[in-house]
């Protein structure tokens, strides 16, 4: 799982159309990992998925950093 998570937003009026790059907090990347994985439909049992994923991520960069920074 990446160090940063961005959100890009487009939004178009009339014949104007922009794009917005935003950096996305630890709560924002939940909910974004949790909308990609639910669709239309975000439950708690969703939610609790995405965040075991960012843990579950985190403890591996977490092990991988330990083992490789004592060489």
């Amino acid at each position: 799982m990446a160090d940063a998570h961005y959100l890009i937003e487009k939004t178009s009026a009339s014949s104007h159309t922009s794009t917005q790059i935003r950096l996305l907090d630890y709560c924002e990347e939940v909910e974004e990992l949790a909308r990609i994985l639910g669709g239309a439909q975000i439950t708690e049992a969703v939610t609790a998925s995405a965040e075991e994923m960012k843990k579950l991520a985190a403890d591996l960069k977490r092990k991988y950093y330990e083992q490789h920074s004592h060489k």
